[in-house]
């Protein structure tokens, strides 16, 4: 069983994944937390890269090209191929064979948050990104995703001062992203599912574990 979960910055995401973790361990299952980009040493080094709201090393590699610091703007496709090569990496070596080993995956944040952040965020063509995205994953999709929704003033407020690059985007922008969200959901109502992230912590974790022991039978 695939299952990931989804939503803005601050949408409570991390803790919940290890507690879902906790809980089906504690089942007698086998378990894989994973984060994205991450799980590999090029998802974390594609991390690095795309997280640092100074793009330092995209400056290093300007200068070293151009001895100027100026272009270091990431172009938005540009983004969505680092995503997406950490992706491709993290299916093949990671998701794919915990999956034939019989293991319970859990990932935070899978291909819905490329097309919420990099599709409806930054306004790449939805269908293109749809396209790259299931060559990425080969065609892989989440048998549950679990959508924590908050409203971005209020995400953005539980993560002031972590100095994320994606975090440091106008509200503009993380409105877009929740709207992409809401549209994914409504296309997929039987694999989302949706809470709502401004919740008590405990009251979200009882609602996530409610419905994924209904799944795990």
């Amino acid at each position: 069983m695939f299952i990931t979960f989804e939503g803005g910055e601050g949408a409570g995401k991390s803790s919940q994944v290890e507690l879902l973790g906790e809980s089906i361990k504690a089942q007698g299952y086998d378990v894989e937390l994973l984060h994205e980009p991450g799980g590999t040493p090029l998802g974390e080094m594609v991390y690095s890269w795309i997280s640092d709201p100074d793009s330092r090393v995209l400056k290093r590699l300007y200068s070293r090209w151009s001895q100027s610091t100026t272009a270091i703007n990431l172009d938005s496709l540009a983004e969505l191929f680092l995503f997406e090569s950490a992706r491709a990496q993290l299916v093949n070596q990671v998701i794919k064979p915990a999956l034939e080993r019989g293991h319970i995956v859990i990932c935070d944040r899978f291909s819905d948050s490329t097309l919420a952040y990099q599709g409806y965020g930054r306004g790449l063509e939805i269908d293109q990104v749809k396209k790259i995205n299931d060559i990425a994953t080969d065609g892989l999709i989440p048998n549950l995703t679990i959508l924590l929704d908050v409203p971005p003033e209020i995400g953005l407020q539980r993560t002031r001062g972590k100095n994320h690059r994606m975090e440091n985007e106008g509200l503009l922008f993380h409105e877009k992203v929740r709207q992409g969200y809401h549209q994914l959901s409504s296309q997929e109502p039987k694999r989302f599912f949706i809470l709502d992230g401004t919740k008590d912590k405990q009251y979200i974790q009882s609602k996530i574990w409610e419905r994924v022991s209904k799944e795990l039978g």
